[in-house]
């Protein structure tokens, strides 16, 4: 197989530079169909022969690609060590890797998170969960070599050609620590082709990321943001997608510091009573599950009524009701998160105050600038009640005393 192997790679060297105009740029799309020769037909028979590559990749088409990603992997390896034409040394090693891969049914990824406005300082794993300071040197080279670290790309990438990885995405680190979680899954029979991502266990993956910022979220008050997230595969013999989203606010606000040891056995402690009701988000009743997107979505926002709005939108997820909102709202609130007739008084008053300006911001009553002190101090105090509610209806949940129309009862017996 490996000599079968090499005289491919030297035939695809030679009608690569004989094409007419030459193919100067290596890159991965440019070999998406360089099977051409008779060498090139002769492994991909042997391989097709071979009946569990057979069984793993299905057709002779996906043969083909597996054959082509190592030349995709040869030509940039070259490229990178300024070297030309075909080297029978490089051959065998790149086989090595490949014969390895493509007999496996198994493959991992990474995903990558900058988290703006949390401050750690040390490395710091929760569950599957990874976290780290990212070292603010101002250089970009150390920025960089810290970046492709956590994505594992020299020990598992070999080579940054194929990282595709740009600088423009450096200043998301910048101000932030790094997230990252790793994830094992079996390889698809596309997984070779390029439409193929997200491979199986990504989306999964990312949600346990989500869940673990929602829970940084509710453990205390900060200004925790995520713009992007970062993918990595393990495999040499794919490109290294990189998915991005979002663009880098301007906007400053208040950490999430985790560097006192008191504080993170805290997390600890509230990480593993609460988790296990983030990870069956989706068997909560939906006016939780909205509540705690539209918590989440604050965060993202720029401006402060922005973030205002979103609060507003989670409150009345979890207590709103269709008639006498701005009497039933409050005394919902109030009632369900105090036991003391004087706290419940307060937060009703508080609940009503912070409806009053609702009703003037979505009325047009008055421009959002005019009260933007007021509008922030609303904001603050609304996050509160719904961190504060979130966490309370989650408790109740794993406790096994919520029911699903849990709202339908919350007045029942509730006096001030």
């Amino acid at each position: 197989m490996k000599n079968a192997f090499c005289e491919y790679i030297q035939e695809e060297i030679e009608i690569w530079n004989t094409r007419k105009p030459p193919l100067s740029t290596p890159a991965w799309h440019l070999s998406e169909n360089f099977v051409e020769g008779q060498k090139g037909k002769k492994l991909r028979n042997l391989l097709y022969k071979d009946e569990k590559l057979k069984r793993l990749y299905k057709t002779k088409e996906r043969i083909s690609k597996i054959i082509s990603r190592a030349f995709n992997v040869y030509i940039n390896v070259l490229s990178e060590r300024k070297k030309e034409g075909y080297k029978q040394g490089l051959a065998t090693k790149v086989f090595n890797d490949w014969i390895k891969e493509i007999n496996s049914s198994r493959s991992s990824g990474v995903i990558l998170t900058p988290v703006i406005c949390l401050d750690i300082g040390r490395s710091i794993r929760f569950g599957e969960i990874e976290l780290f300071p990212i070292a603010k040197s101002g250089k970009i080279i150390e920025l960089e070599a810290q970046i492709y670290k956590l994505l594992e790309y020299p020990k598992k990438r070999k080579s940054v050609t194929f990282t595709a990885f740009s600088q423009s995405y450096f200043p998301f680190f910048m101000h932030a620590s790094a997230l990252r979680i790793r994830y094992v899954f079996n390889k698809p029979d596309t997984f070779f082709d390029y439409s193929s991502f997200p491979p199986p266990g990504h989306d999964k993956a990312k949600q346990k990321i989500d869940n673990f910022i929602t829970l940084l979220r509710l453990f205390k008050r900060s200004d925790l943001r995520v713009e992007n997230y970062f993918s990595s595969l393990s495999s040499l013999f794919v490109p290294s997608f990189v998915s991005y989203s979002g663009s880098l606010s301007q906007r400053a606000g208040k950490d999430c510091s985790l560097v006192d040891e008191r504080e993170i056995r805290r997390l600890r402690a509230f990480f593993n009573k609460l988790i296990p009701a983030l990870q069956k988000l989706s068997e909560l009743p939906s006016s939780i599950q909205i509540g705690i997107e539209y918590f989440n979505s604050s965060f993202q926002k720029v401006y402060p009524h922005e973030r205002f709005i979103d609060l507003i939108i989670a409150l009345d997820a979890l207590f709103g009701v269709k008639y006498e909102t701005t009497y039933r709202v409050p005394l919902r609130v109030a009632c369900f998160l105090e036991k003391d007739k004087a706290k419940r008084i307060d937060i009703r008053n508080g609940i009503e105050k912070i409806l009053r300006l609702r009703g003037s911001l979505f009325h047009g009553d008055v421009h959002p600038e005019r009260k933007r002190r007021e509008i922030e101090k609303s904001r603050t105090y609304t996050e509160d009640i719904v961190r504060k509610a979130i966490i309370k209806l989650l408790t109740l949940y794993l406790k096994g005393e919520l029911i699903s129309n849990y709202k339908s009862s919350m007045e029942v017996n509730y006096i001030l």
